[in-house]
């Protein structure tokens, strides 16, 4: 097997739960051990389903969980900063391609926004995660930085505390806090893309797998899918070539509400089947 490079992105509670469902679906396929690939890049959801499986939980484990009470409330404000919202999604959706200008616009309302406090967020996050160790295989944990607009990757090298990383590549803007990090402010991976697949160029992969739900042809999944093919051609002019796991029609009857808890155990099997039915075509990549 060629070194692979997973990429796990983002898509709030119900896309953990889904994201789980698919790497269970492909394991109990193929046999497949997803903690095994060389790299793993983690955007948003993906950030906790990957920290996760190469902290040493099981794909079972995982499945369980999911189907189960939630290990930890991700807390939100009693009442959302609509304007805010609006203005933030606003801006996301409406560019064709991610600039520093716009995630600074993003970043700067995103700081203004009415939130639950940051340590109560970071906490949730927090107990969500094996240890507060960075494991030992490559992880990348991807952000955005309120002040620069940059896109932040995330490694054990870097010496940033996990659960911050983690946390500050789920702060959806507008919804949880801008979490602090070695000095600076950071929102959501997702905000630069919802896929960050072209964070494993330079890491020495000859293959990678996307696997998120937030790809379709309006509003942010639409702006997410340009996103993926912009890696997709950055990776394929390296020669390594990006295959992928999307979202089928029934993803789509769990809508916008990406945050509700109660959704999970119906995206798990979604994402099972959905992972049953791409393992042929991702056998040979993965095993």
């Amino acid at each position: 097997m060629a070194e692979l490079g997973l990429a796990l992105g983002g898509g709030g509670v119900v896309g953990v739960a889904w994201e789980v469902g698919v790497v269970a679906g492909l394991a109990g396929a193929l046999g497949w051990d997803p903690a095994g690939v060389g790299v793993l890049v983690g955007t948003s959801a993906g950030s906790i389903v990957g920290t996760q499986l190469l902290q040493g939980r099981t794909v079972d484990e995982l499945e369980a969980g999911q189907r189960g009470p939630a290990a930890a409330d991700v807390p939100v404000a009693p009442e959302l900063d609509l304007a805010a919202l609006g203005e933030i999604f606003g801006s996301w959706t409406a560019c064709d391609e991610m600039t520093p200008e716009v995630a600074r616009r993003i970043g700067a309302r995103a700081a203004t926004a009415g939130t639950v406090p940051e340590d109560e967020f970071v906490a949730s996050l927090a107990a969500m995660l094996v240890a507060l160790q960075w494991p030992p295989a490559d992880l990348r944990i991807t952000g955005v930085s309120v002040e620069t607009g940059e896109r932040a990757v995330w490694t054990s090298a870097a010496g940033a505390p996990l659960e911050r990383a983690v946390a500050a590549s789920c702060s959806v803007p507008g919804m949880f806090p801008p979490v602090q990090v070695d000095g600076g402010r950071f929102v959501d991976g997702g905000v630069w893309s919802g896929s960050n697949a072209d964070a494993l160029l330079g890491s020495g992969v000859e293959a990678a797998v996307f696997i998120g739900p937030l790809v379709g042809e309006t509003g942010l999944g639409r702006v997410c899918g340009l996103a993926l093919e912009r890696e997709r051609t950055l990776l394929a002019d390296e020669g390594i070539p990006l295959l992928d796991v999307l979202p089928g029609e029934r993803f789509a009857a769990f809508g916008q509400d990406l945050m509700n808890p109660a959704h999970r155990a119906a995206a798990v099997d979604v994402g099972r089947a959905e992972g049953e039915d791409a393992a042929a075509r991702l056998k040979d990549v993965l095993l």
